[in-house]
């Protein structure tokens, strides 16, 4: 069970922290005797209630030290990405509902990859594949950006020099 004040990664909502575990007052209303958990998303307003058993995504975010480590290993990474095909929509959308750290910063890397390699021949993105990169930027900058206590540009920031540098060293 998570404590209050922990930072969680939760369903599509990304990275929220736990406010409170309660009974809320609703609950009791309809005959619901659960505990819940009521999170604040860190990229918007809303609030959110879930059971404690709930069974959407819900895992603690990464240290910061394994925030470290990931950013370290793409500077250190000199190997394109094996595959860029066309269409890698249900493999990026598995990486996506996953929301691990790793195989976000997989869809980046291969998007922006797949970019440069298309603007070298005369193409762009489709927008399928902008709306994943979006979301998969989203997604990584909120949980790095609250692990290694920066703001969330200043992260988005961070991770594009890094995937910037490795273009510059992997594409040929």
């Amino acid at each position: 069970m998570f404590k209050i004040g922990e930072f969680v990664v939760y369903g599509h909502s990304g990275v929220c922290q736990v406010t409170s575990i309660d009974y809320p007052e609703l609950a009791f209303h309809v005959g619901d005797k659960k505990l819940y958990y009521k999170l604040e998303p860190v990229c918007s307003t809303e609030v959110i209630y879930t059971p404690v058993d709930t069974k959407v995504l819900m895992r603690p975010v990464i240290s910061s030290e394994q925030a470290r480590q990931l950013l370290d290993r793409v500077r250190e990474e000199s190997k394109a990405p094996a595959d860029v095909r066309s269409n890698m929509q249900d493999e990026y959308d598995a990486l996506l509902k996953n929301q691990e750290c790793t195989g976000l910063l997989r869809i980046i890397k291969n998007i922006q990859y797949k970019k440069k390699d298309s603007l070298q021949s005369g193409k762009k993105l489709t927008m399928t594949e902008q709306r994943i990169l979006k979301q998969a930027e989203e997604l990584l900058s909120s949980e790095l950006s609250v692990v290694m206590d920066r703001d969330l540009e200043a992260t988005k920031s961070i991770i594009d020099d890094v995937v910037t540098e490795w273009l510059a060293r992997v594409y040929v």
